[in-house]
């Protein structure tokens, strides 16, 4: 249940922002900002990212589960190299490896 929950929370977050990016080129208008479904998507992602963080903090300590949601750095950097067609400097590679070394190294010791 814990680990569904980490990949839960990580993923919907990432996506969350992945919807939140498409919204943000569609108009400057706040007004059509609001009514963008994609803006809707995103934030019901993010919602509901932040439930599965709520229900993964009943069951593990703050100091696990917060590290344990930089997977969303991962999720993050491969939308966008395969949906959003981004360029990634291998400088960002190499810091998102760190990222994972460092959550691999909390949950071990968590």
């Amino acid at each position: 249940m814990k680990y569904l929950l980490i990949l839960g929370m990580t993923v919907l977050s990432a996506f969350g922002g992945y919807f939140l990016k498409k919204a943000s080129g569609t108009t400057k208008n706040f007004w059509k900002l609001l009514l963008n479904k994609d803006l809707w998507i995103g934030g019901i992602l993010y919602v509901t990212s932040t439930v599965f963080t709520i229900m993964l903090l009943q069951i593990v300590e703050y100091s696990v589960a917060v590290p344990l949601g930089s997977m969303t750095y991962v999720w993050s950097l491969f939308i966008a190299k395969f949906m959003l067609d981004e360029k990634i400097p291998p400088r960002r590679i190499a810091g998102v490896c760190l990222i994972v070394a460092g959550v691999v190294m909390t949950a071990i010791a968590g």
